[in-house]
């Protein structure tokens, strides 16, 4: 799954993203189905939709879930070859929409492992460990460096947007939300998913925005978009960019099974 996520951001962008063509999956109007759904297989997408659907309509549902699509399929493929790849040297690492190259080195004596980055990931690890244990440390390791960076720019945006309209979070935390991007808690304390320093930055903005202003307004009404979009005027850039690619973010740098 990491390799699929690390090649949608290689050939993909928020202004163009992967569309699907009516080639690319099946199918099945029915009788009997009530709303569309998508059915996901290794060799196969199928879209199955009630039988009066108009196209239109089919062709906007499909789009809407293709990025979701195309990351369980790869997610099937990953598993059936035997899951993720190594963290190893050549490996190629997201970090805020961009990639870099990955070196592991064994420093003899070194306890724990380290993350330097220089426009290149170089983790370095005690010499001796077995493979699942280096893989295990070089994967920890980089959430750890990946937390932190994300931490940083948290507070920096919600500095420069807290002030103008008086939107001030009693805490942050960087979390590991499995389904959510973030959240404003009710005494007003921010969570942030860490994927999204993977992430190009304006994506990331937005989601800090996007809860800076249920500070304001606990709910998605239009009052609460119109303060999101004074704040972030191309919100919707970002929202749709995270719709699209959010599936290949979530499952990027999996903790082993």
């Amino acid at each position: 799954m990491l390799d699929a996520f690390l090649r949608s951001l290689r050939n993909r962008s928020p202004q163009a993203p992967e569309q699907p063509s009516d080639g690319t999956y099946r199918l099945r109007r029915s009788a009997r189905a009530k709303r569309a759904r998508i059915s996901v297989y290794h060799d196969r997408i199928e879209v199955v939709v009630p039988q009066g659907m108009p196209a239109a309509q089919l062709q906007a549902f499909v789009a809407d879930h293709w990025q979701w699509a195309l990351g369980k399929q790869a997610e099937l493929a990953a598993r059936a070859g035997g899951g993720e790849p190594a963290l190893a040297d050549g490996a190629s690492l997201p970090f805020q929409g961009e990639h870099f190259p990955l070196t592991v080195v064994e420093q003899a004596g070194q306890r724990g492992g380290r993350v330097a980055f220089d426009r290149h990931f170089r983790v370095s690890v005690p010499g001796g460990l077995a493979a699942d244990a280096r893989q295990a440390l070089v994967r920890d390791k980089l959430e750890a460096w990946y937390r932190r960076q994300v931490a940083d720019h948290t507070r920096r945006m919600v500095q420069h947007h807290a002030v103008r309209h008086g939107l001030h979070p009693r805490s942050i935390a960087v979390r590991d939300q499995k389904t959510r991007w973030g959240s404003c808690g009710p005494r007003g304390d921010i969570n942030i998913n860490w994927r999204l320093i993977l992430a190009p930055p304006p994506v990331l903005e937005y989601v800090v925005v996007h809860e800076l202003c249920h500070l304001r307004h606990r709910n998605h009404a239009k009052p609460f978009w119109d303060l999101v979009e004074d704040h972030l005027p191309q919100y919707r850039e970002q929202r749709r960019w995270l719709k699209q690619h959010g599936h290949a973010l979530m499952a990027a740098l999996p903790k082993p099974r």
